[in-house]
């Protein structure tokens, strides 16, 4: 035996040499084109599956995966002769209902309105409204408005709105104050006969409800729904209310899409007494939802008004600055500033109308009391000038005590209507004497509310499901504005100012004697619709 080393096969050791990954590759290539019985070939087919057993652990299961993930979410037919069908997978984004209910607010009952609430703007520099969605006006407009929670703002909600949603809930809120079943049922009334005579596209005009749809014009509509609105929210509807929701949500849609760039609304009446109209509308009912859909409508409409107050701090027709200082027109711009103020809007220069407007009513007073049409004179218009006011905060009894007792004169009688246009006169009346309160108020509520109930017109059984209705024709011929609608909202808000004025149980003392003279000669008192 030869004492030599053994010799041995280099190309069999090769095979066991630890080579690079490229270099095992070119080799199993190699192998695997050897005869499939040489060693060269099997040791290839065995790298192949040291080398792709790794992959396939990892591979297989994940086309497995997708392979379920695919089937789960495309109907599938076994063919068994009973046809089964896998449904898709649950999608864990949960669901909104279509409609949120409205969480319940419910009167506070430690509220005491006082004296202070009624002399003083409530403090609202707390945050503002949510910004409304950034889209155009029209496409604003097509957004549903139902569905919204019904929210209460910081410090004016809980004051200002709460009573609203108990009268609208059947609670007896008014009742404390003076309101009788009769004067209630009265209200209900006239909110159905306004419903049945809503046009589709839920607006109101002046024709709405007439047997001769030319006897009155047929325009003027963003004043008439907004008066219509005026009433539902005054009695605490909203587009979530179950009875007068619909009602409420299409006035808005309407409103919404009526109103133009400029912040004006369409189908407006001549002197533009629609502007201050609607704008009070879309105050109450952003103050009382606080949707910010509707944000951006009610600050374009509250900007005319700070745009268009005169020099004296009152307004005049067409809302236009001019030196002219119009009385009737001013009051509609001072309800809707206001409401603006209590619904929390921020527009820039609010504040600043706000207090020109105390100016602005002034500017109409007589020494002896009275509120002058465009000037200082003796006038029925001042319970326009008194509830303006009040309403604004002002203090000085030289015009509202003297005012008031210029008022104590008032009568509410349907038989010897009060000057031209009673039942608007009244309205404001009514409003002064509520905030007011005390004997003056008790006096006015036993002979106003029995007057207003009993001259409603009422159709028994003609609403819907077999319900009353009813609606107020003008209490005299001389009327400048004979619209059943017209007349019917303003005796409805003056019926509904026990929830919506509450509780003022002040009285003001002082004044005159004065009582309360003859109209002007150039009055032209609130409703000139020509259009």
């Amino acid at each position: 035996m030869s004492d030599s080393p053994r010799e041995t096969n280099p190309t069999l050791l090769a095979l066991f040499d630890e080579p690079s990954l490229r270099e095992r590759w070119r080799r199993i290539g190699h192998g695997l084109r050897q005869p499939r019985g040489s060693g060269e070939y099997k040791w290839a087919r065995f790298q192949m599956k040291r080398l792709l057993s790794p992959v396939s652990a990892v591979v297989v299961p994940a086309l497995l995966v997708l392979l379920i993930s695919m089937l789960a979410v495309s109907p599938t037919t076994v063919e068994t002769g009973v046809s089964a069908t896998m449904l898709p997978a649950p999608d864990p984004t949960p669901q909104l209902p279509e409609k949120i209910e409205p969480v319940e607010v419910l009167p506070d009952p430690e509220i005491v309105f006082s004296t202070e609430l009624a002399t003083s703007t409530p403090d609202l520099s707390s945050p503002g409204p949510v910004a409304p969605p950034q889209m155009s006006a029209s496409a604003l407009s097509s957004l549903p408005i139902a569905g919204v929670i019904q929210t209460r703002s910081p410090i004016t909600l809980p004051q200002i709105y709460s009573q609203r949603g108990a009268a609208a809930s059947g609670g007896a809120t008014g009742l404390g104050s003076g309101a009788t079943p009769g004067t209630e049922g009265a209200v209900l009334k006239a909110l159905r006969w306004l419903k049945s005579v809503q046009n589709d596209d839920g607006s109101w005009t002046l024709a709405s409800g007439e047997e001769d749809a030319t006897q009155h014009g047929s325009g003027a509509a963003p004043a008439m729904t907004g008066l219509a609105l005026l009433t539902y929210l005054a009695h605490g509807e909203t587009p979530n209310s179950e009875e007068f929701g619909y009602t409420v949500e299409s006035a808005l849609k309407w409103l919404r899409s009526a109103q133009q760039a400029d912040g004006r609304f369409k189908g407006r009446d001549s002197h533009d007494y629609s502007h201050p109209i609607a704008t009070f509308a879309l105050c109450e009912a952003y103050g009382m939802t606080q949707n910010p859909l509707l944000a951006s409508a009610t600050e374009r409409a509250v900007r005319v008004l700070i745009d268009g107050q005169n020099e004296h701090g009152g307004w005049t027709y067409n809302c236009k600055p001019a030196s002219r200082n119009d009385l009737s027109y001013t009051g509609w711009c001072v309800q809707a500033i206001k409401a603006a103020k209590f619904a929390g809007l921020t527009c820039e220069g609010l504040d600043g109308a706000l207090e020109r407007a105390v100016g602005g009513l002034c500017y109409n007073a007589s020494p002896g009391g009275t509120f002058g049409y465009d000037k200082p004179a003796k006038s029925h218009l001042t319970g326009v000038g008194v509830s303006g006011l009040q309403l604004l905060g002002y203090k000085s009894p030289q015009h509202i005590a003297r005012g008031l007792a210029v008022l104590e004169a008032a009568t509410c009688d349907w038989d010897a209507p009060l000057g031209s246009n009673p039942i608007y006169y009244w309205y404001y009346i009514t409003q002064s004497k509520r905030m007011a309160g005390g004997k003056m108020w008790d006096k006015w509520n036993r002979t106003f509310s029995t007057e207003m109930a009993s001259h409603q017109v009422v159709l028994p059984g003609a609403g819907e499901g077999g319900k009353d209705i009813g609606y107020w024709d003008p209490a005299s011929a001389s009327e400048h504005c004979k619209s059943r609608v017209y007349n019917t909202t303003l005796c409805t808000l003056s019926l509904e100012v026990y929830y919506k004025i509450g509780g003022f149980t002040h009285a003001l003392d002082g004044g005159t004697d004065q009582a309360i003279g003859e109209e002007d000669d150039d009055e032209v008192p609130f409703l000139i619709l020509d259009v």
